[in-house]
């Protein structure tokens, strides 16, 4: 493995390449006069190409995404037949994915490949751990920038260009139980669709005897508590300014959509009470046994529940929207990192390539239950097949959001989490909670940039 590689090892690399293409040779020979009749030439002896130089492209990943069986062992080999020469040499560090990327990246002993999640990739970027793919996706034909969903680009572009390739993406949807809904009265064909209609709906999917809740509406927060951003978004707010320097969760739209969430939940008995109700009993769970009418959860879901309780019937649908605002989901994705200390960052690209294809996108999709990284994957009847899942899923691909993926999002991601028991805790006001936490998210922000002297 070479020692730590600059920014600058791709156009060095390619510098290099078009000067071995000028390399030539021309001289003029001495002939005597009595042999200068003209004579044929001599056919050249035919010759084989060299074979390529042999290379182990080294690759951190975890059990879930194991490239040693399934279908990742099966892409690796299809790799290795296209690429002659090189192998694939795949390790589970244990452990922290990322924390294990860099620490082994600080010991001078980084893999070519390592992972993360699309919100840490600006961060290992600003850290120097992470190379930027657009000089490489510029002369791909196999997978183009352009070709990625934008909404998957804006969590892994720092300073313009793309940080990694992505895969395995999810949104999550809303999942309504059709035994409740059908059991209180309300039509699951035709669900919520405003967040008045859900404000409607919300009396007739709650039950609550004396102090015991019995049943729940809707409780968003369960699955992560920074999912009070979606209806932000919704209204058009955004957690980063355009150039992704500024924190911007101080806003009108921050204060109106935290506000609207503290609704639902104070009309289903407030934000502690339905803590208390699920305390450590899996969402999931509750929603399987009829104690929840909607539950927001993983895309990844729909298959489990297909597998694992395939007696429940549910409906699908996007999160209700507000006057004049758009549909918005909350979202994560996984992504592969070439890393600065890859000794052959070409090799290790090709890998990505064949990551990125269109080919490893639909089986891939298919066999995880997650999305294609590719707009036009997932607009294609290879992958959607008419399911009526898969095509709402790849329509809230469009506008999905997740965490703040800003250059030290990793301590970031505290502060935001604590929004929810502060603000709809009542440990203090929805403009205070705003207010302090973008000042420490900021602060948090310029910080890192300030240490690397950026």
């Amino acid at each position: 493995m070479s020692s730590k590689a600059s920014r600058r090892t791709v156009l060095r690399s390619a510098m290099l390449t078009g000067a071995a293409s000028l390399l030539a040779a021309c001289g003029t020979a001495v002939v005597p006069t009595e042999t200068m009749e003209e004579k044929p030439a001599a056919e050249p002896a035919p010759t084989e190409a060299p074979a390529p130089e042999p290379y182990a492209i080294t690759i951190f990943t975890v059990p879930f995404w194991t490239l040693s069986e399934g279908l990742g062992a099966e892409v690796v080999a299809e790799f290795e037949e296209q690429n002659p020469g090189l192998t694939v040499d795949s390790t589970i560090p244990e452990g922290n994915r990322v924390t294990k990327l860099q620490a082994a990246m600080a010991a001078g002993s980084g893999p070519d490949i390592g992972q993360s999640g699309s919100w840490q990739a600006q961060t290992l970027a600003a850290l120097e751990i992470g190379q930027p793919l657009d000089p490489f996706m510029a002369v791909s034909d196999i997978v183009r920038k352009d070709d990625i969903w934008p909404s998957l680009q804006r969590d892994l572009t720092w300073e313009g260009q793309i940080q990694g390739m992505p895969f395995g993406p999810d949104v999550r949807p809303v999942y309504m139980n059709d035994t409740v809904y059908l059991e209180n009265g309300v039509d699951v064909e035709n669900p919520p669709q405003s967040w008045e209609e859900l404000e409607a709906a919300i009396p007739k999917l709650t039950r609550i005897s004396g102090d015991t809740t019995e049943l729940v509406a809707f409780a968003p927060l369960w699955q992560i508590n920074s999912i009070w951003m979606v209806p932000m978004w919704q209204l058009g707010g955004e957690t980063l300014s355009d150039d992704g320097r500024t924190v911007t969760i101080n806003t009108p739209e921050g204060i109106e959509g935290l506000r609207w969430l503290m609704k639902i939940y104070e009309m289903q008995g407030g934000w502690q009470a339905l803590e208390d109700f699920r305390k450590d009993t899996r969402p999931h769970l509750l929603f399987y046994d009829g104690h929840v009418a909607n539950l927001y959860w993983p895309s990844t879901l729909h298959g489990i529940m297909r597998r694992d309780v395939p007696d429940v019937q549910y409906h699908f649908a996007h999160w209700p929207k507000p006057p004049e605002g758009r549909h918005t989901t909350y979202g994560g994705c996984h992504t592969w990192i070439l890393t600065t200390q890859s000794g052959q960052p070409e090799s290790a690209w090709k890998f990505l390539e064949h990551f990125g294809s269109g080919s490893v996108n639909v089986r891939w999709s298919h066999n995880f239950n997650t999305l294609p990284i590719r707009a036009d994957v997932a607009r294609s009847e290879e992958y959607h097949q008419n399911d009526p899942f898969l095509l709402i899923t790849a329509e809230m691909m469009e506008n999905r959001r997740f965490v703040i993926p800003a250059p030290g999002a990793p301590e970031m991601l505290g502060a935001t989490l604590r929004v929810v028991p502060t603000a709809l805790g009542g440990e203090k006001t929805i403009e205070e909670t705003l207010r302090d936490t973008e000042v420490e998210l900021q602060t948090i922000m310029d910080t890192f940039l300030s240490n690397l002297g950026g």
